[in-house]
């Protein structure tokens, strides 16, 4: 039934009268030419060994010559290439989509309606796209959007991870490039060296801190440190595994991006002036500290100043070990570390 209502509805015509060898007729042969366009052949050579049921047929079509008219006066589409230049090629990224938006909806189609043929009205139509997409992807002379405003994720971001991969804390490379095709999380690399030695000795601080708190009781000062260094290397360990999985984050998020519209403002330059504002407050915060140190150390003894300062300011490791100069600068450098990623992560 359902196929009867196909065949009525798109008005075609079987031809096959050719039946098999058991006088029956399997294959339909189905047109909506007329029979003088069809012509059906049973007396075909078949190119495989021939199936009893299903006889080989030859079937030859004639198309007809569709009617002569005259042609339409239309303009040829704007987008139509010549032979003195190219089609032009739609930049969909840099497209004003709220503009088509506002633009489709007021199209009125009345000329594509009182178009007689077909060919007058795809004409017309190519016509109306190509000026709807020259109005409105056309927007570089218009808005000016320059290279520096195609800011992705990649671009807003990598500003501030570098600063991270400086301070070894984050074993990612490519982060130079402006693109995210060299974008790598590797630890096969002379990086791994520092980064290794960040990582110790962002565990040596945790141990040293909770051992002193453990040793010398709960106090304010002591509870403070503890969780300080202990909140760091918590955060170290997270952002080594979100490193990993950077790469494939940022590739799925670019997919993305390229069917979004581009970003009308610079925000790889905010970002960059947020993070450079933080840690430069960070460097502020911490030479306060070392300033109010060295005020405490001098009060106690001026002949013995770096001593004095460093059993001051981390007791949980020069209690336990003599000072010495490298020590002292050693611990200074990781304090340091440890203080501009804690201030990092808050970026």
């Amino acid at each position: 039934m359902e196929f009867a209502h196909l065949v009525a509805f798109c008005k075609l015509t079987q031809y096959n009268t050719i039946k098999n060898k058991y006088g029956n007729m399997l294959d339909l042969v189905l047109s909506s030419l007329s029979s003088e366009f069809v012509i059906m052949r049973g007396d075909m050579e078949p190119l495989v060994p021939e199936d009893a049921h299903h006889p080989a047929l030859g079937v030859t079509l004639s198309v007809p010559r569709p009617a002569a008219r005259a042609p339409a006066a239309r303009s040829p589409p704007a987008c139509a290439p010549t032979s003195h230049d190219s089609p032009p090629q739609w930049n969909f990224r840099k497209a004003d989509f709220e503009q088509l938006y506002q633009t489709i909806a007021g199209l009125t189609w009345d000329e594509v309606l009182a178009t007689n043929d077909v060919d007058g009205a795809l004409i017309t139509t190519q016509t109306m796209r190509s000026k709807l997409f020259l109005k409105t992807f056309n927007v570089e002379n218009k808005h000016h959007v320059s290279k520096r405003e195609m800011y992705g994720l990649h671009g807003t971001i990598r500003g501030t991870l570098f600063c991270s991969r400086v301070m070894g804390l984050l074993p990612l490379t490519g982060l130079t490039n402006p693109t995210s095709v060299k974008l790598r999380f590797t630890l096969r690399s002379p990086y791994m060296i520092f980064y290794a030695i960040s990582l110790f000795g962002q565990v040596l601080m945790f141990i040293m801190t909770v051992y002193w708190l453990i040793t010398n009781g709960i106090s304010l000062a002591n509870i403070s440190n503890s969780i300080f260094y202990t909140s760091s290397l918590i955060s170290f360990l997270i952002l080594m595994l979100i490193g990993r999985s950077w790469p494939t984050l940022v590739s799925k998020v670019e997919a993305i991006e390229s069917r979004l519209p581009p970003f009308t403002r610079n925000v790889g330059t905010m970002s960059n002036v947020t993070t450079i504002f933080i840690l430069v407050a960070a460097i502020v915060e911490h030479l306060l500290s070392v300033f109010y140190g060295l005020k405490v150390a001098c009060a106690c003894d001026m002949n013995n100043v770096a001593e004095n300062y460093f059993h001051f300011n981390m007791p949980w490791i020069f209690d336990y070990t003599p000072y010495t100069v490298w020590k002292g600068v050693l611990s200074e450098v990781t304090d340091i570390v440890y203080e501009k990623f804690h201030n990092f992560m808050y970026v």
